[in-house]
Parts: C-alpha cells; structure tokens; sequence
C-alpha cells in the first residue's frame, strides 16, 4: 500500500555517480612497410591502425528542482594509438578532464545536457609527437538541446569537440562537430526532417603546415509509417569537404558528396 504524501521522502538534492566510458577503432587492416623493395608491389598502399579511448571517474551533481541538475565531473583515462612495427610516430597519452555542465529541462520546452571544461592531457612518447611539447590543455565539449517549438516541431542541437588521435599513426587532432536538426511531424504517419552539420579535423602538426579538413553535410528526409511494425524512410545528404589550410594541395581532399539512401524497418 503506498504510502500517504506527507510520508513520502524527497529525493536528496545532492548525489554522486560512478562513470565510464570506451571507445575503440580496431580497423582490421594489414599493414606494409612499402619502403622495402620486398613489399615494392603495394606501394600506394594506405596504412591504418588501431586506437582507443577508455576513461573513468565520478559526476557530482546537484538538483535546482526535479528536472535540472547541475553537475560536475571528473574523469581519468588513456587514448592509444597503435605503432607501426617498423617505427614512426604516435600519440598515446593519458588524461585528466574536469567538466561542469547541467542536465534537464531549462524550460518547459527547452531540455538537454552540456558538460565542458579541460582536458589535462599528457603524451608519453615526447620524441614522436610532431607536436610542441609532452602536456598540453584541450578543450571539451559535449552536449546538445532540444526544443519543443510546436506540437509538431522538434529543434536539435548538438555539439562536441574533443581531442582524439589519427589513424595514420602521425599526430593528434581535435575533432568537432556542430548540427542543428529539424524534424516535423504532419500527421501521424507522415514526418519530415532536416538538418545542417559542420565537423572539423584540425591537427596539431607541428610541420608540414597544419591540416584543417571541413566538412559541410546538409541531410533531407521523409518517414511514413504503414503501422508501429512497418516504416518505410528515405534520406538524402549532399557533403562538401574542404581543407582550410590552402598553402596545402586539397588533391583529394576537396569532395562533394551525394549519398541517397531507402530504408524499410520491420518490427515484430
């Protein structure tokens, strides 16, 4: 039997929570060294490897009413990158990230998480890095927003920058992306959306000249559902790529991309 609401407990305005993460590339490529002549034929051949992202720590949050919290958090972790066998570079570090953000409603139509804040980074293998220096300072950014603006109209935004590692094995990069996103519902079988995305890869190289690569995505599509089991959706998205750094060649990394795609999902 439940019990009368003057005996009910509040929920405690402060709390703490355990929390972690993982990310890993394992992209299952061989690799060459195409520098011998015993491996000559696969010269033109791209390398990869593998990398990863684990971290872990504790959010301290505290509630301004039942639907928004403020929080703070920290993190420890590492990112590795895989070496080649025969030598190079790479930039596995280690880090420290303090965040602070909110999570909840802001207003009645207005709802969404955003933590940001440093991110102490340390490289362990100073004489590979191509970059200035063992510890630096990056920025983090994770979060996103939703907004109500009619019954029928729903607004996203969402946002993260975060520093990560490339998959040639040479140098790190910061990696941000920023979309906006619109999605219309005309009836209760018909909905429409749309949306804009700009990410950005600027790397921290030293020398040659720093890489910049943009990419501008515009995605379109429509969703009709027959019954909740049966939708069927079609989607269209025009890219544009870019190096920003033009004292660089852009050869092949100034592209326009066209990807439409139809897709039926069934549900039983």
């Amino acid at each position: 039997m439940p019990r009368p609401p003057s005996d009910r407990r509040p929920e405690p305005e402060a709390f703490l929570r355990l929390a972690g993460n993982s990310l890993t590339y394992d992209l299952k490529t061989h690799t060459y060294n195409t520098a011998l002549a015993s491996q000559a034929s696969r010269r033109g051949f791209q390398n990869w490897v593998d990398r990863s992202d684990i971290g872990a720590g504790v959010d301290a949050g505290y509630r301004i009413n039942k639907d928004l919290s403020f929080v703070t958090g920290w993190r420890v972790g590492q990112q590795f990158q895989d070496r080649f066998t025969w030598g190079g570079k790479h930039v596995t570090s280690t880090f420290n990230r303090v965040t602070f953000g909110f999570e909840g409603k802001l207003a009645s139509w207005l709802q969404g998480t955003i933590n940001a804040g440093p991110d102490f980074r340390r490289y362990s293998d100073a004489p590979n890095l191509n970059i200035t220096g063992a510890s630096h300072t990056w920025l983090y950014l994770d979060g996103n927003l939703t907004a109500t603006a009619t019954q029928d109209d729903r607004i996203v935004f969402a946002s993260k920058v975060w520093h990560w590692v490339s998959s040639t094995g040479s140098t790190s990069y910061q990696d941000s992306s920023y979309s906006i996103s619109w999605k219309h519902t005309v009836d209760k079988n018909l909905s429409l959306s749309a949306g804009v995305k700009f990410a950005a890869s600027k790397y921290d190289l030293v020398a040659p000249p720093l890489r910049n690569d943009q990419l501008w995505t515009f995605p379109v599509g429509l969703s009709y559902a027959f019954s909740k089991e049966v939708v069927l959706s079609a989607d269209y998205l025009f890219g544009k790529t870019h190096n920003a750094v033009e004292s660089l060649s852009t050869l092949g990394r100034d592209y326009d991309q066209h990807l439409l795609s139809v897709s039926l999902k069934l549900a039983f």
